[in-house]
Formats: C-alpha cells, sequence, structure tokens
C-alpha cells in the first residue's frame, strides 16, 4: 500500500532527529581507547528511535495497521516503550505499553508524557512479568474483537536492519582505527545482531564480548555450561538485578546466540556504577548498560595493548530517576 504524503510527511517528522548519534572517546590504560556512542541523544533517548520508525512505517504499507484505529503494543524495561510511545503520538495511533512497577518512575513519566496508556506488571518479575501481562491482554482482545497490534520488537528481523546502521556510523567516524572489540550487554539480542554483526563487516577481526548481570546468567550458562557454579561454588540464580534492558530471565529471545559473543562478562551493581563514574569523568551521564559496558572495556585493557573497544551509550542516567515516594523504595534495591 502507498502511503498518503501526509503519511510520509509525519514519517519524517518521526525520524527527525534520529540518528548520527557522536562518538566520544575515553582513554583506557595501556594505550588503548574506548568510544561511547551516544544513542542517548535519539529525540526518545536510545537507540529505539531507530527502531520503531522503520517497524510502524513497514507495516503501515502493508496494510497491518491503520492510524487511530490499531491500537499498537509491547512490553519493555522502558526505552523501548519511551520509543514506541513517542512514534505513536506524531503518527496518530493509539499505544499501550506493558512495563514492570518497579522500574524507575522516570521511565513510566517519559512514556506517559508522550500520551501512551501504562500498564504496570507485578514487581520483582522484571520482563517476564510484562510478557505475562501483555499475552493476556491479547488473548481479552482478540475475543473482544479488538483492532490490537503487538509489535513484539525484540523478535522482528526488521529492528536488525534498523540499528544496522549504526555499525555504519562507527565505521565512517573511526575511519582507519576500525575497532577491535564490541562490547554490549545481553538483552534481546537486536544490538549484537545489528551493530556487532554489522561492524565486523568493517573489521572482521571484531571480538564481541557479551555483558550480563550476575545475577541472572542466562547466556552465560548456555556458552559456558557449569562454569557458574565451577567459579563460585554455586548455583547461579536468576533474580532481580537493576541492570535495565539485560538479563531477561525466564523470556527466551530469537536472536540471542551464544555462538555470537567471543566471550560473556558478568557484572554486578558495583562494577557498572565504577563504569559510570569513568564516563562521567569525559563527561557523559550514561545509565547502567553503558557504565557496565564501560567497566568490561576497562579490564580487557588492563591486559592489552593499543586496542579500539566501542559499546553504546543505551540512555542516560535521567532515566533511572525517582519522583515519588513509593518508587524511590524501589531505587534502593535496583540502583
Amino acid at each position: 500500500m502507498t502511503l498518503s504524503r501526509h503519511r510520509h510527511e509525519l514519517y519524517q517528522q518521526v525520524r527527525n532527529g534520529v540518528g548520527a548519534s557522536p562518538l566520544v572517546p575515553v582513554s583506557l590504560a595501556n594505550g588503548c581507547r574506548v568510544h561511547c556512542k551516544e544513542e542517548w541523544r535519539n529525540p526518545s533517548g536510545s537507540h529505539y528511535d531507530r527502531v520503531f520508525v522503520v517497524l510502524l512505517e513497514a507495516l503501515e504499507k502493508q496494510g497491518r495497521i491503520v492510524p487511530a484505529v490499531t491500537e499498537l503494543v509491547d512490553a519493555t524495561t522502558g526505552n523501548a516503550g519511551a520509543a514506541l510511545a513517542r512514534a505513536c503520538q506524531i503518527l496518530g495511533f493509539p499505544c499501550k505499553v506493558f512495563l514492570p512497577e518497579d522500574v524507575p518512575f522516570a521511565r513510566k513519566q517519559q512514556i506517559m508524557g508522550y500520551g501512551a496508556s501504562l500498564v504496570e506488571t507485578p514487581e520483582r518479575q522484571y520482563v517476564k512479568g510484562a510478557v505475562r501481562e501483555l499475552q493476556r491482554y491479547l488473548v481479552k482482545a482478540r475475543k473482544e474483537r479488538r483492532r490490537v497490534f503487538c509489535l513484539d520488537h525484540s523478535r522482528q528481523s526488521l529492528a536488525i536492519e534498523a540499528l544496522s546502521p549504526i555499525a555504519v556510523e562507527i565505521a565512517k567516524e573511526l575511519d582507519s582505527q576500525l575497532p577491535d572489540f564490541f562490547v554490549g550487554v545481553i538483552g534481546n539480542g537486536l544490538t549484537i545482531k545489528g551493530i556487532g554483526r554489522g561492524l565486523q563487516s568493517f573489521a572482521p577481526s571484531l571480538r564481541i564480548i557479551g555483558v550480563e548481570p550476575v545475577r541472572a546468567p542466562s547466556t552465560y550458562e548456555q556458552k559456558y555450561p557449569g562454569r557458574f557454579q565451577r567459579e563460585r561454588d554455586e548455583f547461579p540464580t536468576f533474580a532481580h538485578h537493576g541492570l535495565l534492558g539485560a538479563g531477561a530471565w525466564g523470556v527466551r529471545f530469537p536472536f540471542i546466540d551464544p555462538d555470537d559473543y567471543d566471550d560473556i562478562t558478568l557484572v554486578t551493581q558495583d562494577n557498572w556504577l565504577t563504569g559510570q563514574g569513568f564516563l562521567k569523568d569525559v563527561g557523559v551521564a550514561s545509565g547502567r548498560t553503558s557504565g557496565a559496558c564501560q567497566w568490561v572495556a576497562h579490564q580487557i585493557a588492563q591486559t592489552e595493548d593499543d586496542l579500539t573497544f566501542v559499546h553504546l551509550c543505551y540512555d542516560h542516567a535521567s532515566k533511572y530517576g525517582t519522583t515519588s515516594a513509593k518508587n524511590s523504595a524501589h531505587e534502593e534495591i535496583l540502583v
């Protein structure tokens, strides 16, 4: 289906300000360098702005979603939900976002600020709880014959294509100093497939390092069966951890493949806070996942010489704030 001129203009409005995010250099030990790509500078504050404009335009052209008629829904820990809500506000789609009750209040506030409806799912159940509540809602909507479409962005191959320009931007900016490492948190697999693998087309020897919270080593256990127990003398637990966007225990994502990673590093809260401190020293107020990646790059640089690392600044520190008394209690756990 061909979109009208007006619809094309609206999609261009969604695209305004998306992409071409800067690379910020950070010096490491032994002559190593890390470049942090500030994806938080996209309009809703994350790389997901790149994803939803592509998904929605393709779906509308296919006639699968209709503005002002089809309600668009998805589950998220906040960043994807904000990007979806922003796109829906501009394009005229009703939007409902499912996310855990105990995420920072700033994330909920941003999503609601874009006019989306919010469904808070049971605390301490993380992504698993949000997905479960979303599935229940879809069953009910089908019974009531309502026009509801689940984006299910983490399972769309088009989302990988939407992120691949980030690899092109990185390669173009670094030019002759292509990266030796791409460090990325293991969330739903999209950034590794779209960016890490994309970078390998420019730098074939690039190594991909995955990052997971020590309290939810899902992919780590798949790649290294039994290693966690041998090294730590305890069985891995899969619990609430606070590294939002990573370690989604209890949910399987089709684009997570342990073989995509040359290695996987587990991180603690102290680790990602230290990494956030490194970034703050160069003027980058990063979120937790970026801090975790920075810390991992710093650790590798202790034993390597003259290497270049790249990771994403997935979101800004402001997305972890709280402005409600109820939420502040959870923040003590989630920091």
